[in-house]
C-alpha cells in the first residue's frame, strides 16, 4: 500500500541503487562508503520526491481530466438520488455519538435495504481504551436526504 499511495519511493530507492552500485563499480578503495552514500541518497530523495509528488499529480489530473462547463444545474426529478456530503453526515453522526469513551472511524458506504448509507464504525477513543473496549457498533446516516436520519447500531 506505501508504493501505491507514494510512488516516488520507487523511483528513489531504484536511484539509490544505481548511483550506490555505480559508486561501489568504480571505487577501487572506499567500497565501504556504498551503504552510507545509499542511505544519504534516499533520505534526501523522500524529502525531495514527497515535496514535488504532489504537485506533479494534481498538474497531471488537471490536465488530462474531461470537463463541460455548464450554466445551470440539470432538473431534478423525484427517481434521482441527491447524496448528502461526507462531511455534512460525518457532522450528524458525531452529534449522534452518545458514547463518551468512542470515536467515529471513516465513512464508508453501505445499503441497508436497498438505500445507501453513510456508516461509520464506534472505535475506542484514547490509548488505554484501544486496548480496553472493542468496537461498539456503527453509526449509520441516510444520504438520500438532507434531514439528520441517523440510526446506531450496536454490536
Amino acid at each position: 500500500m506505501m508504493f501505491y499511495v507514494y510512488p516516488v519511493i520507487i523511483e528513489v530507492l531504484v536511484i539509490a541503487a544505481i548511483i550506490s552500485g555505480l559508486y561501489w563499480v568504480f571505487s577501487e578503495k572506499d567500497a565501504d562508503w556504498v551503504g552510507t552514500i545509499f542511505i544519504v541518497i534516499v533520505a534526501i530523495g523522500i524529502i525531495a520526491g514527497g515535496a514535488f509528488a504532489g504537485i506533479f499529480s494534481q498538474t497531471y489530473l488537471s490536465d488530462h481530466l474531461a470537463v463541460s462547463e455548464i450554466s445551470e444545474l440539470p432538473n431534478s426529478e423525484l427517481d434521482t438520488i441527491r447524496i448528502m456530503p461526507l462531511a455534512v453526515s460525518e457532522r450528524y453522526a458525531r452529534d449522534s455519538l452518545q458514547y463518551p469513551r468512542y470515536q467515529l472511524g471513516t465513512g464508508d458506504i453501505v445499503f441497508i435495504n436497498r438505500t445507501p448509507h453513510w456508516e461509520y464504525t464506534l472505535i475506542p477513543d484514547g490509548f488505554i481504551n484501544v486496548f480496553k473496549l472493542k468496537n461498539r457498533g456503527a453509526v449509520y446516516v441516510d444520504m438520500t436526504t438532507t434531514r439528520k436520519n441517523t440510526q446506531i447500531i450496536e454490536q
